[in-house]
């Protein structure tokens, strides 16, 4: 998490979004991020804890639509890598498909 708010700061990021799984990684990488950036005055725009059975039972549709309308200058995800791949591909399709 270190690394992290280093490369935060060293891109002058003010604010981002936090995605974290429900596994001991995710809240303790989000908990730690979370503790840096309130000691810096790094805002994070959102927060989100995935559920156990985020690809199962939840589409990465409703985290997309977090990520659209999220100010956050970048998205930091403490989790699996298929939550990230799937929740990734989404947002990508989604911005491909909107008209510029």
């Amino acid at each position: 998490t270190k690394a992290i708010y280093e490369l935060v700061m060293y891109f002058l990021w003010q604010s981002v979004a936090i995605v974290g799984s429900s596994d001991e990684y995710g809240k303790y990488g989000t908990d730690s991020l979370l503790k840096l950036f309130s000691e810096n005055n790094i805002c994070a725009d959102f927060v989100e804890i995935l559920p156990d059975n985020f690809n199962e039972h939840h589409s990465p549709s409703e985290l997309v639509e977090k990520f659209s309308n999220s100010k956050a200058e970048a998205i930091i995800m403490f989790t699996k890598d298929t939550y990230v791949l799937s929740s990734l591909k989404k947002l990508l399709n989604k911005i491909s498909a909107e008209p510029r």
